[in-house]
């Protein structure tokens, strides 16, 4: 099945033209170490084992990224590697509460965890139940297996989460606010924060990124409301797109964000409304696309 699955990702990344890209993340994944070639396709007596196939996810709101996705709920023989493995506890923020906490005074941050899902490791005996397979540079099929957690995994978002918490648990003696931005502010790996006073902007960016770097976390990406504490920001911590508030609007947890007037506002896509034959499900579709969490 995995092999299977892995001629026909080929065949469309080559069709799409995104295999260099696709091969480039999959380089990166093994020089830093987040899999690792298997020299054999021989497994201990016991050791769980599974292969998994993997495809490329691109996104329209992140034009020129691709992401590799592990299909853990790829069934063989009627069973998938996510029917195996437990959920665990949700220990992830409420969404809307992050959303609010937000909102609640008047100098706004955004940031987020660097690969988050790779920066936590699986133990030894659990990575053979993280095969897979790719191409050497002789286009040649080579066994590997991941050494870190993975995107598709239904254990890994309480996974990250916990080994998010247990930064604080690690380190004694961390300041009350940047404990609390650690504990109330992330939303999976994106870090919504609100500060009343300018001061302790500055003092949450050093502060948390400090703490989460002890832990292997590499808190980037900042986007901040006001030109004047963003400049504080190194600029290869700053969100890419950044170069200029006043032409930049941001998003926040997939809301769209006016960062200068510190407002989320909606893009909503009404071509269909001379349409002559515009009907009740035309309307109720418009409706629907309009991404709106807090009701």
């Amino acid at each position: 099945m995995a092999l299977s699955r892995l001629k026909a990702t080929k065949r469309s990344l080559m069709k799409r033209g995104l295999f260099a890209q696709y091969d480039g993340e999959m380089q990166k994944l093994i020089s830093k170490g987040y899999a690792k070639a298997v020299s054999t396709n021989v497994s201990n007596p016991g050791t769980k084992v599974w292969y998994l196939p993997h495809q490329a996810v691109v996104s329209d709101k992140k034009l020129g990224k691709i992401r590799i996705v592990f299909d853990c709920a790829a069934k063989f023989d009627g069973e998938a590697l996510n029917d195996k493995c437990l959920q665990g506890p949700n220990l992830t923020n409420n969404f809307v509460y992050v959303l609010l906490r937000f909102r609640e005074h008047a100098y706004a941050e955004i940031a987020d965890i660097e690969a988050m899902y790779y920066q936590v490791v699986i133990p030894k005996e659990d990575r053979d139940a993280l095969r897979f397979f790719w191409f050497n540079d002789a286009g040649e099929i080579v066994l590997y297996r991941m050494t870190r957690h993975v995107f598709g995994g239904v254990w890994c978002s309480s996974s990250f989460a916990y080994a998010l918490g247990r930064v604080l648990v690690d380190n004694v003696d961390v300041p009350p606010l940047v404990s609390d931005t650690i504990k109330q502010s992330f939303y999976v790996d994106d870090c919504l924060k609100s500060l009343p006073y300018k001061s302790l902007v500055s003092e949450v960016f050093e502060g948390t990124t400090e703490v989460l770097s002890k832990g292997g976390f590499r808190l980037t990406k900042f986007v901040i409301n006001t030109e004047e504490l963003l400049s504080l920001v190194p600029v290869q911590e700053r969100a890419s797109e950044v170069e200029f508030l006043k032409d930049f609007d941001g998003r926040a947890l997939g809301i769209a964000w006016d960062v200068v007037g510190d407002e989320f506002f909606f893009k909503v896509n009404l071509a269909q409304e001379c349409d002559p034959k515009l009907t009740r499900r035309k309307i109720l579709s418009m409706l629907a696309s309009i991404y709106d969490p807090l009701g």
